[in-house]
């Protein structure tokens, strides 16, 4: 992913479910504290917001201490095969990376 500030290599993200109703995004990135990650995604000509919590590694439990899992539902992922992303900004050890562009494609 290219950066303003360079390229992070460790991000990616993949898509599952923890319950049949629900659909979640799960970002891994290098383990750090966030409060949230800040994602727009563009499906179609309609613009959503993404909001990525911090996880435990089993990807549903809520933490507030350093974590490389970053989950969100997305219930309209049902309906989209795939947005445009753009990562509003993550801060690691003191750099800014911000609006990193994306593609997603839900895996078949």
């Amino acid at each position: 992913m290219a950066t303003n500030m360079g390229t992070i290599t460790t991000a990616r993200m993949v898509m599952g479910t923890s319950h049949p109703m629900v659909v979640c995004l799960w970002m891994w990135v290098m383990n750090f504290v966030m409060e949230q990650i800040e994602v727009s995604a563009k499906v179609g000509d309609e613009e959503k917001a993404v909001i990525f919590k911090p996880v435990e590694l089993d990807g549903v439990t809520a933490t507030d201490q350093p974590t490389s899992l970053y989950m969100a539902e997305v219930d309209w992922l049902m309906n989209a095969a795939n947005f445009n992303g753009t990562v509003r900004e993550i801060k690691i050890e003191g750099k800014i990376f911000s609006e990193i562009a994306f593609q997603f494609t839900k895996p078949d």
